[in-house]
């Protein structure tokens, strides 16, 4: 009875041992392959395994190791099998596998060979380490970059030993100062090497004293720097920024001391170079001989330089409290506001323009001006940058010589009417003919939408474009009747001896060669030069159209007057043949649809 029994309870404690091995075989974490130990047949695998490689049980059960596709050809054989049959343990620290669908997994695989009721079994342990693997690829790649980092930065990493204060250097520290670890004879240097060989000598009391307030400080766990100098090897003196880490123990005792040291040298020089250069611009700012103002985004004044101060009788501080608006003249405040605003806004960049400024004593000042918006780096407004011209001399001459132009004006003017005067003492015909010319060329002329200037020089010159025939006997000008051929080559005359009476006056327009040309057509069929379209003045084309239209419209000794609708049927049919096309028209259009008379 009591052998059943202990045969009993030992089949208890055996079928415990199972369910507990069965329980951990089927909740590991690792996935677990179990072999024939003489066959290489798998038998059992776990869940976590076919999660892993997506197989199905059935696809793994039966089969031999080395058949299963995602060991096939990757490490085990038959050679293998045999080589763990009688080692008893293999193992693979890093094997390449794949899953059903072709999707790589890096594993690491044990197996061994176990004794279970005096017969041999193998058990495979297979751990995914995918996810470690790409932990330390991202490592291995942060570290490079980090690297990469310091060395674009110029950065070299040090230690000091707490015991000796002996500092030891990275290989980055020997090429940064220009000399090799086997020049230096080796990675460690004490404190006092250090600075003897390499920390510039009017720096050197500056680092010590850093140094030792460092290691004065009380904080458990502190960082500081310090910008100094250092000399290099090959004598190069360059600029760095010493980063230190202190840690210390609760007794104050230092236990380990680190830090980088920057290469600076290309900050400092620019940090210079930008201190300079705003020096330089001071300067230039406060002594340029042109006016030069900042203007805040509220329109008040931030700077003014001597020359604008100088022009308006301020003094730089009475400017900044005062508002743009406050000096200028009331003819260009809407128009600096609408541009101001314009500028503010982006739409443009920078205007110019001339203005009237208001001195302090109340005088006028024209000035030049060219406003620019300046921004900042994310392209916001900042403020304007102005500068000022003082061009009142100039806009006094302007002023005086258009006076003087208009005194020419008047008196060419009065010249012309005497001219006219004695053409119509002459013949009265000829100087009636003349002013309804004039009057019909500048209604042209205003037509064709052409500038005040011009239409004044078509005026003046139409109405004096028959003085030619002064020097035609009045007997011819007068005779009623068909003119002989002799008597054709006097009247023909007049356009060249008008052109040689005015020839030789001092006149701002061309109005003599008006005069010569007013008899020429387009098809050179005229006179008295035959000239062709190319060579005849836009001002005699006018001339010649109001010309012909006057002259057969109105009565003549010889002949009684055409009429108008005469007249207009002449230069249509003889536009761009005699007369130019676009002359025509207008002309034309003034009489028919515009409702224009000859007075």
């Amino acid at each position: 009875m009591a052998r059943k029994a202990e045969t009993k309870n030992s089949l208890q404690v055996l079928q415990a041992s199972e369910l507990r091995y069965r329980r951990l075989f089927e909740t590991a974490q690792d996935g677990i392959l179990i072999l024939d130990a003489g066959t290489g047949d798998i038998v059992d695998v776990n869940p976590y395994l076919i999660d892993m490689l997506h197989y199905s049980r059935e696809e793994f059960l039966g089969m031999k190791l080395w058949e299963v596709s995602p060991f096939k050809d990757k490490f085990f054989n038959e050679a293998a099998f045999e080589e763990l049959q009688d080692k008893g343990y293999i193992q693979y620290r890093d094997l390449p596998l794949e899953t059903k669908e072709g999707k790589p997994v890096s594993v690491e695989f044990v197996s061994n060979v176990y004794a279970v009721n005096e017969d041999k079994v193998i058990q495979c342990n297979i751990r995914n380490i995918s996810e470690r693997k790409r932990s330390e690829e991202a490592l291995r790649t942060s570290q490079e970059q980090l690297s990469h980092a310091m060395d674009l930065a110029r950065i070299v990493y040090w230690e000091a030993d707490p015991t000796d204060n002996v500092f030891i250097f990275n290989d980055a520290f020997y090429a940064f100062y220009g000399t090799s670890v086997e020049q230096e004879g080796g990675y460690r240097m004490t404190k006092e090497e250090y600075m003897k060989r390499f920390v510039h000598p009017d720096d050197l009391q500056l680092v010590r004293r850093f140094m030792e307030q460092n290691d004065a400080r009380a904080d458990a766990d502190f960082s500081s720097n310090l910008e100094n100098r250092i000399v290099r090897r090959d004598g190069e003196m360059r600029h760095i920024l010493a980063r230190t880490r202190i840690i210390k123990d609760d007794s104050g005792r230092i236990v380990k001391r680190f830090g980088a040291n920057q290469d600076i040298t290309d900050r400092k020089e620019m940090a210079q170079a930008l201190q300079e250069s705003g020096k330089q611009f001071e300067r230039l700012f406060m002594e340029s001989p042109l006016g030069m103002v900042t203007v805040g985004a509220d329109g008040r004044f931030i700077r003014a330089n001597t020359a604008f101060c100088r022009m308006l009788g301020y003094t730089e501080q009475e400017l900044t409290s005062l508002h743009f608006k406050d000096i200028t003249h009331p003819d260009h405040i809407a128009q600096d506001v609408s541009q101001v605003n314009d500028l503010v806004s982006g739409k443009i960049a920078l205007y110019q323009t001339d203005k009237k400024y208001i001195r302090k004593d109340k005088g006028i000042v024209w000035a030049s001006i060219i406003v620019n918006s300046m921004r900042d780096r994310n392209d916001r407004f900042s403020h304007f940058f102005t500068t000022v011209e003082d061009i009142t001399v100039r806009k006094q001459s302007e002023e005086a010589l258009n006076q003087s132009l208009m005194k020419l004006r008047q008196n060419l003017a009065g010249t012309i009417q005497a001219i006219s005067s004695m053409v119509e003492i002459r013949d009265p015909y000829t100087a009636g003919h003349e002013k309804r010319v004039s009057t019909l060329a500048r209604v042209i002329a205003h037509e064709l939408g052409l500038q005040t200037d011009v239409i004044d020089n078509i005026r003046m010159a139409a109405s004096i474009h028959d003085i030619g025939k002064i020097s035609v006997p009045a007997e011819i000008l007068s005779k009623p009747g068909r003119l002989t051929d002799i008597e054709m080559k006097f009247i023909q005359r007049h356009s060249q001896a008008g052109y040689d009476i005015l020839k030789d006056v001092d006149l701002p327009y061309p109005i003599a060669q008006i005069v010569l040309q007013h008899h020429e057509r387009l098809n050179g069929s005229g006179y008295p030069q035959g000239v062709k379209a190319g060579d005849i003045l836009l001002e005699t084309r006018i001339v010649s159209v109001a010309d012909v239209v006057e002259a057969m419209a109105s009565h003549r000794p010889y002949r009684p007057a055409f009429g108008i609708d005469m007249a207009l049927e002449e230069i249509e049919k003889n536009k761009d043949i005699f007369y130019d096309a676009v002359v025509v028209d207008a002309c034309v259009r003034l009489f028919r649809e515009k409702g224009f008379k000859l007075e």
